[in-house]
């Protein structure tokens, strides 16, 4: 993996969401709690725009958030950790 790239993105032949809850579960099992998900598609339907599926899964790992905010308090801006879910030209995609 290329550090100095902001994303790292993988590929699923799962259905979206099923990919969403596996996800989900594998964050778990990661100690990460699930704080929410965003249905961005949803949302964006509401206001009439249409695009793809598309989520965003907020995580936490209390004791990574605690060790990181002690450190530097402003890191509070990047938190909490998102994980990308979202459809393109049929294939899923999770960054």
């Amino acid at each position: 993996m290329d550090l100095t790239q902001i994303e790292y993105t993988k590929t699923s032949t799962r259905p979206f969401s099923e990919l969403v809850h596996a996800v989900e579960e594998s964050a778990a099992k990661r100690n990460f709690r699930t704080l929410h998900i965003h249905d961005v598609q949803g949302t964006l339907a509401e206001k009439g725009f249409d695009i793809e599926p598309y989520s965003i899964i907020e995580v936490c790992n209390a004791r990574y958030a605690f060790e990181a905010i002690s450190a530097f308090p402003a890191v509070g801006m990047l938190l909490p950790c998102r994980i990308v879910i979202y459809s393109s030209g049929g294939t899923n995609f999770v960054t």
